[in-house]
């Protein structure tokens, strides 16, 4: 029975990681079409209708499509735990130790040596 419910334990996990990731790739897919969906709208017109677009209509849509690289990149660091840890914790605990090794260094003196042949 130990080796089944340790079978059953990596199914559920397996199980649990594949639904994780493909709600991550959901995300990412619907981030996509809704960041680009502007821009292909804004350049069909263009295309199609008329030239007549003042440059801000065609800056904004494009703009809000590269953004697609920022949008994947957060949604990265919200589902990875140890990032999340790591920007909730380490960075607190990073700044606080550096702060002490900057001071520690003011103290310290460095013989000066002459290199002068």
């Amino acid at each position: 029975m130990t080796k089944d419910s340790a079978q059953d334990e990596k199914a559920k996990k397996r199980l649990k990681m594949e639904r994780d990731l493909t709600i991550i790739m959901l995300f990412l897919v619907v981030g996509f079409v809704v960041s680009w969906t502007p821009y292909a709208m804004v350049s069909l017109y263009s295309s199609f209708i008329g030239d007549d677009l003042p440059p801000l209509a065609g800056t904004l849509p494009a703009m809000f499509a590269k953004s697609t690289l920022v949008w994947s990149a957060i949604l990265y660091i919200f589902s990875n735990k140890q990032i999340r840890v790591k920007l909730t914790t380490g960075l607190f605990v990073e700044k606080k130790e550096q702060e002490e090794v900057s001071m520690s260094r003011d103290k310290t003196v460095m013989p000066v040596t002459n290199y002068t042949a």
